[in-house]
């Protein structure tokens, strides 16, 4: 298939996650991709799945908004289905009504007119373990967000002057669900883990679950605590500060939306989850796919993806998303190194402290920042939930919508889950309900 042929204005360069705006000269059926500068870019979803262009993806005169990932050479189309200007349907509102990739206008009246409409959109916080009855709503459908308990901070010592690790933030688990009105379903919340404690597991009956955060690892003869994985990892705390003989505490990994943590002053950070950035460190974590990585030695961590938000991400805790993706900048101490961007959240920056060496930036995740650095490494962000900031213990790795803990003095912070962490303990997990309920009901 043929290549739509765009050129940029001005001066401005094909870079990563560039958001480029044109209007398509034909209909998919003709063009499958588009070319910048003689390079050529395939068209995929706004994930990163192969589209089949086979259904009226795009028609000759709709106005089309890709991504770049210049590196992969992909074009994330950010509104599939793309109509002509009499036919537009944001695919934003396609999604918060029910609707299917093939929706159009019409479809939205019908259902405005028998079910649905934005102001009898409900969101539910449950962070307490108790029984939830499905309430009637538009066509039954919920979309749940669980979240595990984060895991607790590790311990650290005044006397050796060395750190504990943050701990991770709690697992992030999100699916819709069709349930019958009057459906009991057992909600069971996860609890924060105690000082190097393990969160618990948050559960939705049978329909899904979510993990808690590892615990972040307790200093160990003048050897800084490692962080805890999770959601979004821990920062590593840092070794004792009298010697280079002792070793410093890593950065933990994060999962799928977090952001990794970052390593203690020379250590390595840890690896993001799809939508995370690296931890930044000695050598920095790895980003996830929409995630950069974190810098090593002194450098400035990579950008990850400017993000484009549903309206649901936006309603559950209105201005909670960061959508910047930006890479954590170099501190001032010596190998202060910044944490990659993530899916919208940016990367902590590293250390600004003199002396032993710096600590490095957390990972940027899902909407939510890394932590700031100290001789700790900061935490990595979650969905909306950003990293806690290190001192000599490392940063908490955020939660769902809330923030993890700072690193305490010497002791590592707690990672967050529905609620925020509280020093060296994790925040419990917990679950968002979202659903619309039906005119008049």
């Amino acid at each position: 298939m043929a290549k739509i042929k765009l050129t940029l204005p001005g001066l401005e360069i094909p870079v990563d996650g560039k958001q480029v705006t044109f209007v398509a000269p034909c209909d998919c059926s003709v063009a499958d991709g588009i070319q910048i500068d003689g390079v050529d870019y395939d068209i995929v979803d706004s994930v990163g799945n192969t589209i089949s262009f086979g259904r009226g993806v795009w028609r000759s005169g709709a106005v089309l908004s890709v991504i770049l990932n210049v590196t992969n050479r992909k074009a994330y189309l950010q509104n599939q289905n793309a109509y002509t200007r009499a036919e537009t349907l944001a695919r934003a509102t396609a999604e918060l009504f029910g609707l299917g990739a093939d929706a159009v206008p019409d479809d939205v009246f019908l259902k405005l007119a028998g079910k649905k409409s934005i102001e009898n959109l409900v969101v539910e916080k449950i962070t307490v373990s108790r029984n939830w009855v499905a309430p009637r709503a538009a066509d039954q459908l919920f979309k749940v967000y669980a979240v595990g308990g984060g895991g607790g901070g590790g311990s650290g010592s005044s006397g050796g002057e060395c750190g504990g690790g943050g701990g991770g933030g709690g697992y992030v688990t999100i699916e819709e669900f069709v349930i019958e009105e009057g459906t009991s379903v057992a909600v069971v919340c996860g609890a924060g883990g105690g000082p190097a404690a393990g969160g618990g597991k948050t559960s939705f009956g049978s329909y899904l679950s979510a993990n808690g955060g590892a615990g972040g690892s307790n200093y160990s003869s003048k050897n800084g605590g490692n962080g805890g994985s999770g959601g979004a990892g821990g920062g590593g705390g840092c070794q004792c500060v009298t010697s280079t003989a002792y070793t410093p505490g890593k950065g933990a990994k994060g999962d799928t939306y977090g952001g990794g943590g970052g390593g203690a002053a020379g250590a390595n950070g840890g690896s993001g989850g799809t939508y995370g950035g690296g931890g930044g460190g000695k050598t920095g974590g790895a980003g996830g796919t929409y995630g950069g990585s974190g810098g090593s030695n002194g450098a400035k961590g990579s950008n990850g993806t400017r993000a484009v938000f549903t309206m649901i991400d936006n309603l559950v805790v209105p201005n909670s998303l960061n959508s910047s993706g930006l890479g954590g900048e170099i501190g001032t101490a010596q190998n202060g190194t910044g944490g990659g961007g993530g899916y919208g959240g940016n990367g902590g920056s590293g250390s600004n402290t003199s002396g032993f060496g710096g600590g490095c930036g957390g990972g940027g995740g899902y909407g939510g920042n890394g932590g700031q650095a100290l001789l700790g490494g900061g935490g990595g962000g979650n969905y909306g939930g950003n990293g806690g900031k290190a001192s000599y213990g490392g940063g908490g790795g955020g939660g769902l919508f809330c923030d993890g803990g700072d690193g305490n003095s010497y002791n590592g912070g707690g990672g967050g889950g529905i609620l925020a962490a509280s020093g060296m303990s994790g925040g419990s997990g917990g679950v968002y309900i979202v659903y619309c309920k039906e005119a008049n009901s």
